[in-house]
């Protein structure tokens, strides 16, 4: 997951999106309900989920986090999400991680083809995010 040399060092897609999930662990586990496109494919089937979401929030109840998976290969996704029986802040942070192809990787030459990117996120009862294409996301919530 970490590859170092004498001159250089990079981790792997698999370690940032390990990363990206432990850095937003809520200790308790949030219903989230799902609708959205589907896509076939021959090896998972017909009408997969282009969107997986899970949601928790922090042991204090301070912060919630959403975690959405964007599976289509080629499509991004423009998503609304409706938070009840909390209330979110109106600024919150949303990490993706994702890349220019699905066939992108790391490597010393290139240590950041698949990388985790930032921005803020305006927020409320309902509001709107987009997903990359092939992309996992963590957004949270002070």
């Amino acid at each position: 997951m970490i590859q170092a040399s004498r001159h250089a060092v990079f981790v792997t897609p698999t370690y940032l999106a390990i990363k990206l999930y432990n850095d937003h662990l809520g200790a308790e586990r949030v219903a989230a309900e799902v609708t959205g496109p589907t896509f076939d494919t021959s090896r998972e089937g017909r009408a997969v989920p282009c969107l997986d979401v899970a949601a928790s929030r922090s042991r204090d109840g301070r912060h919630v986090y959403v975690k959405a998976v964007n599976t289509s290969p080629r499509r991004p996704l423009r998503t609304t999400i409706t938070v009840n029986g909390v209330r979110v802040q109106p600024r919150g942070t949303i990490e993706t991680l994702t890349a220019a192809s699905l066939q992108a990787a790391n490597s010393f030459s290139n240590p950041e083809a698949v990388k985790v990117v930032a921005a803020g996120v305006t927020a409320g009862p309902s509001f709107t995010v987009d997903l990359p294409a092939h992309s996992v996301s963590s957004s949270r919530w002070p």
